[in-house]
């Protein structure tokens, strides 16, 4: 999975880690990517690379990962949201590494990596937001038609309404009513009955 990157910010980020070219599996601790044969980034949908040799900030210490770089990428570096891809070669030294990450919005970026996101509530703080969601927040009344495509709290609004409030059917007009809390009519449907067949059309505001 690519590392997420916050658009427009500033970030130092690891690269690698890379191998000896000889055996594939020997960590390379002394590779300079200043002076690798090639060190490239690539924007999302672009066919052209930039130069990053200059923004090496040395290796990672040897007690986290050997292996590793870290690379500063400047804020125009990560300016294009989507799929951005970092390549380093030096042939007589290491295999080519190729690291992928993913820009996305600041505001995308933030609902889930800064404090106090989503994934950093606990189990017990999660629930406690269902709870408060379902026993305390209140659900306005309709006033119209809330549509063929409604918002959940709407559809459940709807029913509630039905069931609680003045519902007035009129055979004589041949109509059913749908009233608010204070009694004022809403949304009304055509009925009719014959002796078969008892059909209600589609509610719409009277």
């Amino acid at each position: 999975m690519a590392q997420e990157l916050r658009a427009d910010t500033q970030v130092i980020v690891p690269i690698g880690p890379f191998v000896s070219i000889v055996d594939g599996v020997t960590m390379v601790t002394n590779l300079d990517i200043g002076t690798a044969d090639s060190a490239k980034l690539v924007k999302h949908n672009s066919t052209s690379g930039i130069d990053i040799a200059s923004r090496a900030d040395g290796p990672y210490s040897a007690s986290v990962v050997d292996g590793m770089r870290w690379v500063t990428l400047l804020t125009g570096d990560v300016d294009t949201k989507g799929n951005l891809t970092i390549t380093i070669e030096d042939e007589g030294l290491a295999l080519p590494v190729v690291d992928k990450f993913e820009v996305i919005s600041q505001e995308a970026y933030d609902r889930t990596h800064t404090d106090g996101a989503i994934n950093d509530l606990s189990a017990a703080e999660i629930n406690a937001e269902i709870v408060d969601a379902l026993f305390s927040d209140v659900l306005p009344e309709l006033t119209g038609d809330p549509g063929a495509e409604p918002a959940i709290a709407d559809a459940l609004m709807l029913l509630y309404m039905t069931l609680r409030n003045l519902r007035i059917t009129d055979k004589t007009v041949g109509d059913t009513k749908v009233h608010n809390d204070a009694g004022t009519e809403i949304l009304k449907a055509i009925i009719t009955d014959t002796v078969s067949t008892f059909t209600k059309a589609k509610f719409t505001i009277p």
